[in-house]
């Protein structure tokens, strides 16, 4: 016999050849699945059939993981733990001092204060060091990389003019001598403190020979467009670098004549001899300021 368990079922009277009634029948159908004290009574979770009507009985209140009966005439969308919660006891309530330390992680007021003094020291740790790492990197740059120049006088002119701002290039003097031609800062060999921006006329083992207002290197007249045609004229030595120079004048090896562009106005190896290539600090690439005056170099 098929069993609908969604509704009543009615049972005949009799189920047996001599006709006497049905004796009463208890047929456990569903039990909780642990022993909670609390989710299982001593007759719930039990079905039974009384004389010739089916009756059904569930727990108060069982877990989640538990099988339970319910009752087939009950609402489908109540709740079955409704009961459970409405007579569930009220958790003690805390006072503002324990919610703070709960939002906060279950810290007391010193160790809070503590706390944001460690978080003050880590983040004063964090700035110095970024700002000993920036020390850093901007001295790497400034001595090994590239260096910003204001040329105070105008030596150079018309190539730089009084004021102009350029970036002079250190990496290639790591690698190579610079070349003739070139414009380069070095140490004024009077006064060391100061530097310097010249051009390079010549390189150690020439010949440099002024005549006539023109540069002869090697016995080779030198075509200067970057002089605006002024002549070059022998200047007086320095009297703090020795001896006088005398024409032609042969330069050392490891040295290089410079001379500035303005040759009328112009402090240069005329006066205080050749420079140590060592002492040469960077080669002019570019002016950046202003702006019309930019231009590679």
């Amino acid at each position: 016999m098929n069993e609908d368990i969604t509704g009543p079922l009615r049972i005949p009277k009799t189920n047996n050849a001599q006709g006497k009634p049905a004796p009463k029948r208890m047929r456990q159908v569903a039990k909780p699945a642990v022993d909670d004290p609390i989710a299982q009574p001593s007759l719930d979770g039990m079905r039974s059939f009384e004389g010739d009507v089916f009756k059904e009985s569930f727990p108060a209140r069982v877990s989640d993981d538990e099988v339970y009966a319910r009752d087939p005439f009950a609402d489908p969308y109540a709740d079955p733990f409704a009961d459970s919660f409405a007579n569930a006891e009220p958790v003690n309530s805390m006072d503002g001092s324990q919610l703070q330390m709960a939002s906060e992680g279950g810290q007391s007021e010193d160790e809070q204060t503590e706390s944001k003094g460690r978080s003050f020291l880590r983040a004063v740790l964090d700035f110095i060091n970024v700002m000993v790492l920036a020390f850093i990197v901007a001295f790497a740059i400034r001595y090994y990389v590239i260096e910003l120049y204001i040329v105070p006088t105008g030596s150079m002119l018309q190539t730089i003019q009084e004021q102009d701002m350029l970036v002079g290039e250190k990496i290639s003097l790591h690698f190579a001598e610079p070349e003739v031609g070139d414009i380069v800062t070095f140490k004024d060999p009077v006064d060391p403190n100061k530097i310097l921006i010249k051009r390079i006329i010549a390189k150690g083992g020439s010949t440099v020979d002024l005549k006539d207002g023109y540069i002869y290197v090697d016995g080779k007249k030198l075509t200067e467009p970057y002089t605006s045609g002024q002549k070059s004229e022998p200047e007086s030595h320095s009297e703090n670098l020795g001896l006088p120079i005398s024409y032609p004048f042969e330069i050392p090896e490891g040295y290089v004549w410079v001379m500035g562009d303005n040759r009328g106005n112009s402090l240069d190896s005329r006066s205080f001899g050749p420079v140590q290539v060592s002492g040469i600090t960077s080669k002019a690439l570019w002016i950046v300021w202003p702006f019309e005056d930019v231009t590679m170099l």
